[in-house]
Parts: C-alpha cells; structure tokens; sequence
C-alpha cells in the first residue's frame, strides 16, 4: 500500500531547499552593506532622488524571495564550430587500441571507483560473455587489483581491464598527437568524469553494448543453482520482451508510480521539483505485453530497489529503504537458464524527458555518444544532464528510452543529505527551464556531430553548462570518429 505524504510536508521540505540556496546569499548581501562602526546621522548618506519607496519595497521582496531561473541567453560562445557541416570519413583509419592484448568485447561494463573493490563490481566482473574495464583514479586504492581477487582465467582472457592512472598516462603518452589524445588531457583526474575515459576505451573495443554502473549498484543473483551466478544486465540483444507503452502530453515523465513505487509522489532524482504534484505527469498505460525491436531502444534504465536513486529532497521528505512492487521476478526461458526478466518494462513516451542515470543503465552503440559526462556541474547533476540533453537528439533518431524494472539493488555509499541537495540545486531550480528549452530547439545541421555541438553551445549560452563543456564535447566527438565509431544518420 502506498503511504501517503501530506503535501505541507513536501512544500516544508521545498521551502527549506530554497532557504539553503538562498539565505546565505542574503546574509552575505547584508554583511556587506551594513555599517562596521557606529555612524552619527551627518555620516548616514541621503537615498538617491531616483530611487522610489516602491522601488525600494520591490528591491526588498526581491531580496527576500530570490529570483528564478529563467534559462535565457546570457552570454555568446565566439569560439570555432568544428561539426558545423560534418561529413563522416569515407574511410576509417581507427587509431590503435590502448593495449595489444586488450580484449575485444561487444558487451562491456564500464564503472569508475575511489573505493575498494565492491560486491557490486565483482559481480559485474563475473558475469559470463561480457567484459568490465574498471577506471582509475588518484584515491583508488594502489591494491585494487589484489584485493579484488579476480579469478585468474578473467585476467588471463583480458575480459577484465583494470586502467589505473599509470595506465591511463601511458595512453595519453601513446596517443598525444591524436584526438584521443586530446580528449584524454582534457579529462581531469580526481573527477567524476574519469568514467568518460571507461566508455571510450569500451566503444575502441568493440563495444556494442554498455552497461554504465556505479559501484554499490549490484545486479541479481540466480538463486537456483548451488553456486550462485550474477544474471547478465541484459540477454536479447535483438528485442525487448514485456514492454508497457506509455502515453503523456506531459512534457516531464515520473516512472515511479507505474513501476510500483511504495510511497506516494515519489520521484526520480533529477524529476523537476515543480512537476511533482502533477499526476498526469506519471503517464497512462495504453499497451502492454509489447515486443519491441532493440534497434528503436537508446537507453534502458534499471530502477534500483532498496535505496534508489532519488535527490535529497525526497530522502528528507520519505523514508529508506524503498521498495517497488515486484511485476515479474524472473523468467526461466529454458531448463537451466535464468534471466533478468524485462516484463514491465516502460517505454517512455516520444514527447516527454525522463531522468535517467549513470548508475545502472544500458546504452545501445548508435547512442554511445551520448555517454559523455558533463564536467563543469557537479556529479548528481552530470549524469540527468547528459540524459536530458541526449533527449532532444535521440528524438531526430526516433529512439526511445526504457525504464526497466527494479532488477538491481543499491547500498548506496555513505552520504551526506545536505551536502546532497547542494550539489543538485541546478536540477531544483533549472531542471524545469532544461525541459522547456529542450522540448523547443531544433537545428539545421545534418549530422548528428554537428547537432551536439551546437546543443552544447546553446546551453553554455544560457548557463546550464560551462565553455569547458564544449571544448571536451568537441575533442570527444572527434575522438570518437577516430577510433572508427559510426554516428548514426539523420533520417
């Protein structure tokens, strides 16, 4: 049963995000003009003659209630347009892989970590015809490898590829003169966007499937067999079984609800705070039991039982753990396989975004450019960005993203909530003009390179992403084409 919130509580919860994002500002403003030592009245300067009591009330509501975003043009990029009028090479000529011995896989897991090595990656380790590249950085613990204790028949295949950040310079040492080169100095170490490196390194080794995991996301366990094995993140690489089809005109869409969620208005980080009362924002379901072509899929998005991955709002508002109702466990296809059942999946519909995350999802190879994670905002907003801006492209595609249903579970790192919700208030206070703009721009460029770029541009323009964003969206683009990945055509 689905516990039921007041909505004072969420609008308490909501007031006290626009204290935190406010009132310091306020403060600040205050100590600055306030006098430091005592005045006589000669001191006290006359108000100017222009400036109105009415003018002076409106200053003070204003100070008082802080303004909105509004997600116009602030600024003009002056730089080079380099996919402006991009034509794919008639002929790739791929730069060498990073290794001789590295593995060439069509299925990878991709994951980046500070952490000793995870129940969570060692499971997606271990799972049979898929290969995981683990990607360093300088807080990664020099044993990792050790310590992990990957069986050595792993090792000796090369389906586990440990970069760590002696191996990462050696490639950049390698490739210097190149545009992996060049995408490889831009991505800074000790930064959530270590992982970029894990997805170009994956997509130069034949990747035709990515599974984009964090490290205290694990996948299930097959519990009928003596010696348990972890069920792959996904088996039909051709069609997509027990789909539901959802429509909305709303131009958000809140998949909780029709997954199951335990608790009413529950929502998704990255879920525009505004929309969240907004029922028809949880859409309707119009057909069920659908099987669908994989080559219409872009991104199929795990839920997460347990903790899942929701914004600090909602962590303060309703409480863990969380678990959504169960649509199907699992579903034997054959004596002695066991698979990670897609019944219930939710096909999100053409016209709304919905947040999806880097934590548990799976990227189809005509979106792996969309895997790249934006640099200049901080990591609880990267990941819904680079969802919401892959929308508006994949739309041009007529791709569509999946929910899929709550297969894996998450024992979240520690965190801290009010730490949290500061690193995520530009999903608060912008998300909602994103989706806005988002669902109104178009472009004329013909390629899919070209339209990135140009995207990217617009948002730097109007404050989501900064100019640094655009000159990684740039060497990644072209790195990409250099390692032979091929952009999918605009119909």
């Amino acid at each position: 049963m689905a516990v039921s919130r007041s909505p004072t509580t969420f609008v308490s919860t909501c007031f006290l995000v626009l204290l935190f994002y406010f009132v310091p500002a306020m403060v600040f403003q205050m100590q600055m003009v306030l006098p430091t030592k005592t005045t006589t009245n000669k001191e006290i300067p006359a108000i100017a003659p222009e400036m109105s009591v009415e003018s002076m009330l409106n200053d003070a509501v204003n100070s008082a209630t802080g303004k909105l975003f509004l997600g116009q043009p602030i600024r003009t990029f002056s730089g080079e347009r380099v996919f402006r009028d991009y034509q794919p090479p008639k002929q790739h000529s791929p730069t060498k892989p990073m290794t001789s011995l590295a593995k060439k896989c069509d299925r990878w897991n991709v994951v980046t970590t500070i952490f000793a090595p995870s129940e969570a990656v060692l499971r997606a380790a271990s799972v049979s015809g898929w290969c995981t590249v683990i990607v360093a950085d300088t807080k990664t613990p020099k044993n990792y490898m050790q310590d992990a204790g990957f069986s050595s028949s792993s090792l000796k295949n090369h389906t586990i590829q440990y970069l760590s950040v002696e191996d990462q310079q050696a490639w950049y040492q390698r490739a210097k003169d190149t545009a992996v080169g060049v995408f490889l100095k831009a991505t800074p170490f000790r930064h959530f966007s270590r992982k970029n490196v894990g997805y170009l390194y994956a997509i130069q080794h034949g990747a035709r499937f990515i599974f984009d995991f964090d490290d205290d996301n694990l996948l299930p366990l097959d519990g009928s067999y003596t010696q348990q094995r972890v069920l792959p993140p996904l088996t039909n690489t051709t069609h997509l079984q027990g789909a539901r089809i959802v429509q909305s005109e709303h131009i958000a869409f809140n998949h909780h609800p029709l997954m199951g969620a335990p608790i009413e208005n529950s929502w998704p980080r990255g879920f525009p705070l505004p929309y969240v009362q907004e029922k028809f924002s949880h859409g309707t379901i119009v057909e069920t039991d659908v099987t669908i072509s994989m080559g219409s899929v872009s991104v199929l998005q795990f839920c997460a039982d347990g903790n899942p991955d929701v914004d600090a709002v909602h962590r303060l508002v309703h409480p863990l753990p969380m678990l959504f109702e169960p649509y199907n466990h699992a579903a034997k296809v054959s004596t002695d396989t066991i698979i990670i059942s897609t019944q219930g999946a939710l096909v999100v519909p053409t016209n709304s975004f919905a947040p999806y995350n880097a934590q548990a999802t799976l990227h189809t190879y005509p979106v792996m450019w969309a895997l790249l994670l934006p640099l200049s905002v901080p990591g609880r907003v990267s990941d819904i960005w680079r969802a919401y801006f892959a929308q508006a492209i994949y739309k041009d595609l007529g791709l569509s993203v999946v929910m899929l249903p709550p297969k894996v579970q998450q024992e979240r790192n520690e965190h801290n909530y009010l730490a949290d919700m500061q690193a995520e208030l530009d999903l608060y206070f912008k998300g909602e003009k994103l989706l806005e703009f988002l669902r109104d721009w178009s472009s004329n460029e013909n390629s899919i390179p070209g339209r990135i770029e140009a995207l990217w541009i617009e948002l730097y323009e109007r404050g989501y992403i900064e100019v640094k964003d655009i000159l990684v969206v740039k060497a990644w683009l072209a790195a990409l084409a250099e390692i032979g990945y091929e952009f999918p055509t605009i119909a």
